[in-house]
């Protein structure tokens, strides 16, 4: 049943939307039941993880662990002695416990399940419960002949009231509401039979609970199904943080994060989602007891998955094996490991890092060195070479790289200058030669900060960006300078094209008068309510100079990513409810909305190689709060977003491997954010075509893939498959209602055809041009034409694309 006290605050959900297919498929259920192998005392058989504790499945009871307030439990008064739960349903998901610097407590392949039945619980009634979609639910399985009226649950630690409309109300830390039972025998044709049912005190037994139940039939078995979830699921179990996802050759995505636990700080975690996104293949918690750890997957080769993060765990405690350095040196160390890809095999873990404060972000070159690089106040950081090799301020950015086998540090040292204040390198990111490019942040000047070249040599005011290229093979410093205006400079992440250019995104107080504009996007600040605004430069490959720079208005631009065209893709959050004016949304099909639909939205949008303007770019979330913290292009060019949520029930999701807004049923912390995983789409690649101002220009519209539209319209189209160029089709469900449209990127050029889809699908969209020489010898443009399956739930479609040049 669903606990009444905090069920989780940080949770939730994936929407993974492949918009060049519109493509949505249920996914199996995110939340299971793992066998106690010395995880909890022996008591426990079975138990579900949480953020806020565990589900904890003993012989004749429940046991419901909080880290924020005091356990409770269910008991089943007058249950059978002797009776054990038993795990059913078998799941492929495996998880690895590498917990401890003692690898003889280690425990790997712990099977998972999807319900646990209590077998005659009662005489001839059992207790199942089950793993779905929507988390966990119980059910009471009463055998012909058997007695349901013996079932009885007592609350220990809760008072339990029945309110008119016959739902429970059970107070324990808070108010917790149950909708009112309902029962049901199954006959031979696979219907179903309702037995009104009700909750029943005990006015014997305080806390108590049973059911009566109507007249049935008792020569046939009767299902009690109080219809509600005891817990709702997570992207991972328990993980409150997610970083940015990686992928290996078989598009296996990785995720790492951290893990809370009972009787823990948080454990350091990562996961292996499958292809197709269905569930997780493993998940490997390691760390240290009591003390929290963060883990992040930075690469996965054929050699193995390297993760990396920080811990406050000494080696007595943590599992360091071989490594840079096998002893803990204070406070938070920085870690580098690299796990067998069966994800339970440790190759080497090792500390980096001083006696005081150090942690930072990852990467890993083509050779398998790793890259750590983020902050320190230790003045004895390990040091071997440089950039710097003496601490700069109390606190300053540091660089090192780490031998492919892990033994050993390869580069290592500081980058900052003299400061009084806090300075870090926030984000790092590898070019084709392995050269690393830094990303930080320091209120030092040029006279102490080791500026070389640029892109701008003097700090332009107190608070800067910075940026700096490292050699790969030598770690001299290949230019470094400052990003910034008059005023308060914050970066936010780095990514690096084919060419070396660097993209930089980050918030500014500075207007166009100080902050360095050239080309775009916007070249005139539009600061928001609170008098920021934020930006995207692009620096030329030598570092001597930008390539474009310039304002974003209310996109908080937290991720940047760029592709092999050198095209710059930003996601982040668009602020208090505004809706960003991009060009449509069409190339990403449903997936995206031109229409901000809460407070602020998950927002990512591409922007033109020259930086001028937005090739597309759209918003997706719920009703509440969503912002997009990392991104990631997947191996076939599609979009990966992670971030965080508090639209309560309203976050779009579809595909798994969770479902389930978890704040739904956390009565004490219903505002608090959830994680999420996002895939969008890309759509299929452009054809270039030119054309003359009065031609008509087709454009196909082919998926990528089959695409099935299961929607229930009131204008029917027909049932079965619509074939489509190239051979692919489009399966319709029941009363499907398609259209289809174009829409092009000319003044005069909108939406040229609208309406039903042939049902042979053989249809080509056109584009009129206006008969006007002005449109002459103007940069390509993209038209998108797009079939489309609507319903009350929403619009999905897949899309095509052609870049159309006016010629004379």
């Amino acid at each position: 049943m669903r606990a009444c006290c905090a069920w989780v605050a940080l949770v939730l959900a994936a929407l993974l939307v492949d918009a060049a297919t519109g493509q949505s498929t249920r996914a199996a259920s995110p939340v299971f039941f793992v066998e106690n192998r010395d995880r909890f005392e022996s008591a426990v058989r079975y138990y579900v993880e949480e953020v806020d504790g565990a589900i904890c499945l003993e012989d004749r009871s429940i046991v419901f662990r909080r880290h924020s307030q005091a356990d409770w439990r269910l008991e089943f008064p007058n249950a059978r002695a002797g009776v054990r739960p038993r795990g059913e349903a078998p799941l492929e998901t495996r998880l690895h416990y590498l917990i401890g610097a003692d690898p003889s407590k280690w425990r790997t392949d712990v099977p998972t399940f999807a319900q646990v039945r209590f077998r005659a619980l009662w005489h001839g009634i059992d207790l199942v419960i089950q793993a779905t979609e929507r988390g966990l639910k119980y059910e009471f399985h009463v055998a012909p002949g058997a007695d349901p009226g013996v079932i009885a649950m007592r609350y220990v630690g809760a008072r339990t009231t029945i309110r008119e409309d016959g739902a429970l109300e059970i107070d324990c830390a808070s108010r917790h509401v149950d909708p009112a039972p309902v029962s049901f025998q199954r006959k031979c044709n696979g219907t179903r039979t309702t037995v009104a049912t009700s909750f029943a005190l005990d006015p014997d037994s305080p806390g108590t609970v049973g059911f009566t139940v109507a007249d049935y039939d008792r020569s046939k078995p009767l299902v009690i199904d109080p219809v509600f979830v005891v817990h709702s699921g997570y992207l991972v179990p328990g993980m409150i943080t997610v970083g940015k996802p990686v992928f290996d050759s078989q598009g296996r995505m990785f995720v790492g994060g951290m893990v809370t636990s009972q009787d823990r700080q948080g454990d350091a975690a990562f996961a292996r989602i499958r292809a197709d996104a269905s569930g997780f293949d493993f998940i490997t918690v390691f760390g240290g007891p009591n003390a929290p750890d963060t883990a992040d997957v930075a690469r996965v080769d054929a050699t193995g998955i390297y993760v990396g993060g920080g811990t406050y765990s000494n080696e007595s405690a943590f599992p360091v094996v071989v490594g840079p350095d096998l002893t803990h040196n204070g406070n938070c160390d920085g870690y580098v490991a690299k796990f067998a890809l069966d994800g339970k095999t440790i190759l080497f873990c090792g500390y980096v890092g001083g006696s005081a404060y150090d942690s930072g972000q990852l990467v890993v070159d083509s050779a398998g060195a790793i890259w750590l690089a983020g902050s320190t106040e230790s003045a004895d950081f390990p040091v071997v070479g440089g950039p710097q090799t003496t601490l700069p301020s109390g606190e300053s950015g540091f660089v090192t790289k780490v031998a492919p086998d892990g033994r050993s540090l390869l580069v290592s040292g500081y980058i900052g200058g003299a400061s009084g204040f806090y300075q870090r390198v926030f984000s790092l990111d590898l070019d084709s030669n392995d050269d690393v490019y830094l990303l930080g942040w320091t209120a030092a000047d040029e006279t102490t900060f080791p500026v070389k070249i640029g892109p701008q040599t003097k700090a332009p005011g107190d608070w800067s960006c910075f940026v700096a290229k490292i050699a790969g093979q030598t770690g001299a410093v290949v230019y470094s300078g400052f990003v910034g205006g008059a005023r308060f400079d914050q970066p936010f992440d780095i990514a690096v094209d084919a060419q070396g250019a660097a993209y930089v995104t980050g918030i500014t107080f500075s207007d166009e008068t100080s902050f360095p504009v050239i080309a775009g996007p916007r070249l005139t600040a539009r600061p928001t309510l609170v008098g920021t605004e934020f930006f995207v430069s692009k620096i030329h490959p030598t570092g001597a100079g930008f390539g474009y720079s310039g304002f974003l208005g209310g996109m908080r631009p937290d991720a940047v990513a760029v592709d092999r065209q050198g095209r710059c893709y930003l996601a982040g959050t668009s602020l208090y409810g505004i809706s960003y004016p991009f060009p449509s949304p069409f190339p990403l099909g449903g997936a995206l909305s031109s229409i901000n639909a809460g407070g602020a939205d998950g927002t990512v949008c591409r922007l033109a190689v020259d930086g001028r303007s937005f090739d597309y770019g759209g918003h997706f979330g719920g009703t509440g709060t969503d912002r997009v913290v990392t991104i990631a292009l997947g191996p076939t060019g599609a979009l990966y977003l992670t971030g965080i949520t508090d639209s309560r029930g309203t976050f779009p999701t579809r595909i798994g491997p969770s479902l389930v807004d978890n704040n739904i049923n956390n009565p004490l912390g219903p505002n608090l954010p959830g994680t999420f995983l996002t895939r969008i789409g890309q759509t299929v690649a452009a054809v270039p075509q030119t054309a003359r101002p009065g031609t008509v220009v087709p454009v196909d519209c082919v998926a990528s893939e089959d695409v099935g539209f299961p929607f229930q319209v009131a204008t029917a189209l027909g049932v079965g498959p619509i074939p489509l160029p190239g051979g692919r089709r489009l399966a319709l469900g029941p009363d499907a209602l398609f259209q289809a449209s174009v829409l092009g990127a000319w003044p005069g050029v909108f939406q040229n055809y609208a309406g039903v889809v042939p049902p042979t699908g053989e249809w080509r969209s056109v584009i009129r041009l206006p008969a006007s020489t002005a449109l002459v010898g103007l940069q390509p443009r993209t038209a998108f034409a797009t079939f489309a399956a609507s319903a009350p739930g929403g619009i999905n479609s897949v899309s095509n694309a052609a870049v159309v040049r006016i010629v004379p």
